[in-house]
């Protein structure tokens, strides 16, 4: 094996430790094939000749260290990262639209969350009871921020 295989190897092999480290959580497949690629270009620079060896061995340290350097300092990686921010909410206070007592009218089976209509909209709702069929009638008993709670009203 020539030089230039050798140090292609040992970069390869930092390559993939590097893709192991950042992207592919977790000791992995990947990195351990890059660590063997790093072992194995050492191996055949010292088979080339022992001071080839030791050029291999220190200059892979190096470039190691260099690249690990470069790879964990603060700024590197925020140009690859999302730098915008959700600042909405899940949902809005529904007792603005919603009262206690309004009747309205399931759209889907309540088991025990589903869809009502009210007079200001359809809405998610949890029925106290345990399941109200589709298309009965039910009446808002409560009103917790972002959440309705219902009974069944008997006709």
């Amino acid at each position: 094996m020539t030089i230039t295989g050798i140090v292609l190897l040992i970069v390869l092999g930092i390559v993939l430790i590097l893709v192991e480290i950042f992207f592919i959580p977790g000791l992995g497949f990947v990195g351990i094939v890059g660590f063997l690629l790093i072992l194995i270009g050492i191996y055949f620079g010292y088979q080339i000749s022992m001071m080839h060896g030791h050029m291999t061995l220190i200059g892979g340290a190096i470039a190691s260290g260099i690249l690990g350097y470069y790879a964990f300092r603060p700024g590197t990686w925020t140009r690859m990262g999302v730098k915008s921010s959700i600042n909405s909410r899940s949902s809005k206070d529904l007792s603005l639209d919603f009262h206690v007592g309004e009747v309205g009218i399931s759209e889907s089976r309540l088991a025990p969350t589903g869809k009502a209509r009210f007079e200001a909209g359809v809405t998610e709702v949890s029925s106290m009871q345990d399941f109200i069929d589709e298309g009965s009638k039910v009446e808002i008993l409560k009103i917790e921020r972002n959440k309705v709670i219902v009974k069944r009203v008997e006709n």
